[in-house]
């Protein structure tokens, strides 16, 4: 039998599958943290807004509506980044 090399462990065998999924893991996480945050503010923001709107500050609801085209390229942008990694071969 032979011994187990340290270099190609996590890159062939059983445990080349486990070892990829890991490497995704963390930057799930992170994108998934990031897009929850984008959620908070935007929720905060379009308060904000329509608080403007109510209050007729026209110049602070034109700054939150900027930051809320903003937050909704943030998803745009977020969805395109997907569907490339999607599509990058395995």
């Amino acid at each position: 039998m032979k011994s187990l090399n340290a270099e190609t462990i996590f890159t062939v065998g059983p445990f080349a599958d486990a070892s990829a999924r890991l490497l995704d893991f963390g930057p799930n996480m992170y994108f998934s943290y990031l897009v929850e945050e984008n959620i908070k503010q935007q929720q905060e923001l379009k308060k904000e807004y329509e608080e403007a709107l109510l209050n007729n500050d026209e110049a602070l609801a034109e700054t939150k509506r900027s930051a809320l085209d903003v937050c909704e390229g943030v998803y745009r942008l977020s969805l395109a980044v997907l569907e490339i990694y999607d599509a990058l071969p395995s």
